[in-house]
């Protein structure tokens, strides 16, 4: 709220004198050691030991984090680098009214102008410092067509916005296995050499079935060799995510994709081009500290950046693989809505009264949405504890 400048009260000089005296006194205490009476941190900026969960860090109106404690998703103790790979058929189907209005090719408007509309939205949307490498494919991938860009203050945003602009959807073949393994390529180049963790998602666009020849087997569609070779990176980056946005069609082995985990697909209606968004996630205190057999603790899901105003519906869930046999753990709830506030969770580690297990352990805390337009970065969080020896 804006409030109108007070005016000044006027002071003899004496009495000037015995006012700046008292002011000077009042201040000593902001400046003097912490006291019973000192004005309390705010809640955002606590460290918190006593097993509570910490509060979410304030968003900014761009959906950035704000807060000095760091808004910004961590893996372990270092904070994420975010690389986005972004597929777009350009084969002459993208380029007429097919899937739009059920006339004639060229009766209508083109499905590719709504593709390169919500792609630029969601380069809008995303945070600085965000890698992008956007590759168009058809009847190939063109080296020389693949633009890579960061998003800082250099301008980054607007010249992959453009590069997306101008894009023309000519080809005749819709070679996605390929495509993805030319992405899968890139994503690994932003990586190497690189201690960080990278959170990394490939956002796929097409109105077509892939028809190259990793796409066929006996010339029926298969994905059989483009989720071997996801599996494969996967098996080395456990923070990889496709998003597969098919246009006015079904994809053939739909079920088999999602199945892979690392695949989500999404079938837009006939004519329609949604938007999709980013939501990313962060644990602010993953790292939960002693723990107990069957103390519950809380901990805190946020989100580090993203459009929260309708909330997010989540599903959550617990991969305790890590865990050694005679230890198991309970996350709940098994739902909830992701707001501003975050949504609390608990996490509760059982071991026999008279096992060994002991130590530094690790979890990983999975999330789901049922929201098909929401793209959940990082979808796995680790959480680490140090679990006390029997006694």
């Amino acid at each position: 709220m804006v409030r109108s400048a007070a005016r000044a009260p006027r002071f003899g000089s004496a009495r000037l004198i015995h006012a700046l005296v008292a002011m000077l006194l009042l201040a000593i205490p902001a400046i003097a050691p912490a006291s019973a009476q000192e004005t309390p941190i705010p809640p955002s900026r606590q460290t918190v030991t006593d097993g509570s969960a910490e509060s979410c860090p304030p968003l900014d109106a761009s959906g950035s984090g704000s807060s000095p404690a760091g808004a910004e998703t961590r893996i372990g103790s270092q904070p994420a680098v975010y690389d986005y790979a972004m597929l777009i058929d350009i084969s002459g189907s993208m380029n007429n009214d097919n899937n739009l209005d059920g006339l004639p090719d060229g009766t209508g408007p083109a499905i590719f102008d709504l593709v390169q509309e919500a792609i630029n939205r969601f380069i809008g949307g995303l945070p600085r410092g965000s890698n992008i490498v956007i590759i168009p494919f058809g009847n190939q991938v063109n080296p020389d067509n693949l633009r890579r860009y960061t998003l800082d203050a250099s301008g980054g945003r607007v010249e992959a916005q453009a590069f997306v602009s101008s894009l023309v959807a000519l080809d005749s073949e819709t070679r996605i296995t390929e495509s993805v393994s030319v992405a899968l390529s890139e994503l690994q180049a932003l990586r190497a050499d690189d201690d960080r963790p990278h959170i990394q998602s490939v956002l796929l666009y097409t109105d077509g079935i892939g028809n190259g020849p990793d796409d066929l087997i006996g010339g029926a569609p298969s994905v059989d060799e483009l989720l071997n070779r996801l599996g494969a990176y996967r098996a080395d980056q456990p923070f990889l995510f496709v998003k597969y946005v098919a246009l006015g069609l079904e994809v053939p082995n739909a079920e088999q994709l999602e199945d892979s985990g690392i695949v989500k697909v999404f079938e837009e209606a006939p004519g329609v081009v949604s938007e999709v968004r980013e939501v990313r996630l962060s644990i602010p205190r993953a790292d939960l500290g002693t723990m107990q057999p069957n103390e519950p603790r809380s901990l805190r899901l946020c989100a580090a950046s993203g459009e929260l105003s309708a909330g997010v519906p989540l599903r959550f869930s617990l991969n305790q693989d890590g865990l050694p046999g005679d230890m198991s753990a309970v996350l709940a709830p098994a739902e909830g809505t992701l707001g501003p506030d975050g949504v609390e969770m608990v996490l509760t580690v059982r071991r026999p009264e008279q096992s060994g297990s002991e130590g530094r352990q690790t979890v990983e805390v999975r999330v789901e949405t049922t929201d098909p337009l929401v793209i959940l970065a990082p979808a796995a969080i680790p959480v680490s504890f140090l679990l006390a020896p029997p006694p």
